[in-house]
């Protein structure tokens, strides 16, 4: 019996090594159009909201707070990158902030997905400690990227929570 599984051990392990080692995949360097409609340019960065795709938030708009299946709250983000930024293993830092203080900080370490001329990740939790210290004040979601070659940008919107 002692044989039997050896070689069995023997032959898939010189089946592994007989494969070609995995190549790894590089990220697009073309993120297409650099500006925007109006002549502008295109930011490397931009803050969203969503759970299946992307929508950018704009200052003033107002964010509906989620209560989460596990007792805890948030407003859904998004991000969308665009190049110079490396869309592969980036990581991605939510922070909620009023009058100055931060609330919370959350990261998320992800492969960007390629959409358009852009790179982007839905559904992420911007947490929401106190949904009533928020609801209707003038609140801040700021969203950082930093890829694997230390490049980082920012982006930020001002949002009026509502909600439970």
């Amino acid at each position: 019996m002692r044989s039997v599984l050896w070689s069995s051990v023997v032959v898939v392990s010189a089946a592994l090594l007989a494969c070609s080692p995995p190549t790894t995949l590089q990220p697009e360097v073309d993120a297409g159009p650099m500006t925007a409609p109006d002549g502008g340019s295109l930011p490397m960065l931009e803050l969203g909201t969503g759970t299946q795709n992307f929508a950018p938030f704009t200052d003033g708009q107002m964010a509906q707070v989620i209560a989460g299946p596990q007792g805890g709250f948030h407003v859904w983000a998004a991000a969308r990158a665009r190049a110079p930024l490396d869309p592969m293993l980036i990581r991605l830092t939510v922070k909620v902030t009023l009058n100055g203080s931060e609330l919370s900080s959350t990261d998320y370490r992800v492969n960007l997905v390629k959409n358009g001329s852009a790179f982007e990740w839905y559904a992420m939790t911007a947490l929401v400690p106190d949904p009533a210290a928020v609801r209707g004040q003038r609140t801040t979601l700021e969203l950082t990227a930093t890829d694997s070659a230390g490049r980082t940008a920012t982006d930020s919107r001002t949002v009026i929570p509502f909600g439970p």
